[in-house]
């Protein structure tokens, strides 16, 4: 909301060839919020998918999802918001709900590996089991695992 996106705004997305994007975005990332990738997913050429896990913050793509999230819940604030005297960036951290609160992350694992590796097959191997999949609807291929989402 009126704050320059300095990152998302020094991408060159002018390729000289199709480069097949996939960007999995979690609905409540408070340090790099979903209202903020609409632009960036907007300006990415196709082809391209956005997927969205549901009930999801930043650190779902992380290892230990639970135990990475609620550490930087608890110490983010101190040694970022207070160290760097970055007000915005210490209200991100601290509206992050607990681990608790959010899907659990073995959704997260099967959504980013699933259709990470789904990726990569279809267009780096041209694998065209890997490439029907990624045509059917997304959110249902996820659901059948328990994984909820949105598409961009």
């Amino acid at each position: 909301g009126g704050t320059p996106n300095l990152l998302g705004d020094a991408l060159d997305l002018a390729w000289d060839r199709p480069v097949p994007t996939l960007f999995l975005l979690a609905d409540l990332d408070t340090l790099l919020p979903l209202a903020g990738m609409h632009g960036l997913v907007e300006r990415t050429p196709e082809p391209k998918t956005a997927v969205v896990l549901r009930d999801s913050d930043h650190f779902h793509f992380c290892d230990d999802v639970a135990q990475t999230h609620d550490l930087f819940k608890k110490m983010g604030p101190m040694l970022l918001g207070a160290a760097a005297g970055n007000d915005e960036l210490d209200r991100a951290v601290r509206a992050m709900k607990t681990s608790a609160e959010l899907c659990e992350a073995a959704a997260a694992y099967a959504m980013t590996c699933g259709l990470g590796l789904a990726h990569f097959d279809a267009h780096l191997r041209g694998n065209q089991e890997a490439a029907s999949l990624l045509t059917r609807d997304l959110c249902d291929v996820m659901q059948e695992r328990g994984v909820a989402i949105s598409l961009l």
